[in-house]
């Protein structure tokens, strides 16, 4: 897998090991044409490994579900003044 740089972008896969990262136009052609057929395929079954291991939806609501649970305890003292709807757990 081939991919333009981006923050958090290492946070889903580790460049290099699962994913391939240019710098350049020239390095993106030569990923192309001059790259080990068995390196790229390791990377691209390590890719898919990672994306079935962690990336799914249930992986993706848990995080949803820790992120609000996260914002509602970091409340400000006005906002822990409003009623707060109570979070709902998703059936996984």
């Amino acid at each position: 897998m081939i991919s333009d740089n981006w923050p958090g972008l290492a946070t889903f896969f580790r460049p290099g090991t699962e994913i391939l990262l240019p710098a350049t136009a020239a390095d993106v052609r030569d990923y192309l044409k001059n790259a080990d057929e068995r390196a790229i395929r390791r990377i691209g079954d390590s890719a898919q490994a990672r994306v079935l291991d962690a990336h799914t939806s249930t992986h993706r609501a848990i995080e949803f579900e820790e992120a609000v649970a996260s914002a509602v305890r970091t409340r400000t003292p006005i906002e822990a003044s409003l009623e707060t709807p109570v979070p709902i757990r998703a059936s996984l």
